[in-house]
């Protein structure tokens, strides 16, 4: 079987991953925080680990973050969602 995990965010926390790796699926995993793919490529198990956002427009993109590992991450500066910086 193969997956693509987009907003990937951690291995094994809140993610079905470390699951679908042990039953021996492969796949790509893509987040925006280069730190979360970090993560992925010290525990990767066979699947690709792209830090990328994923987006309808071309172009390169501001992303805003909530702080280290956060869980939320958008490029959308409108959505106000206490984020306080933007990378």
């Amino acid at each position: 079987m193969f997956f693509v995990d987009i907003g990937c965010f951690h291995p094994t926390k809140y993610n079905n991953i470390d699951v679908y790796c042990k039953k021996g699926y492969r796949g790509i995993n893509i987040d925006i925080d280069r730190i979360k793919i970090k993560r992925f490529n010290w525990v990767s198990r066979g699947g690709v680990n792209i830090a990328k956002e994923v987006s309808s427009q071309k172009g390169e993109k501001k992303y805003w973050t909530n702080g280290f590992y956060s869980l939320i991450n958008t490029l959308d500066e409108v959505v106000d969602l206490g984020i306080t910086k933007f990378l």
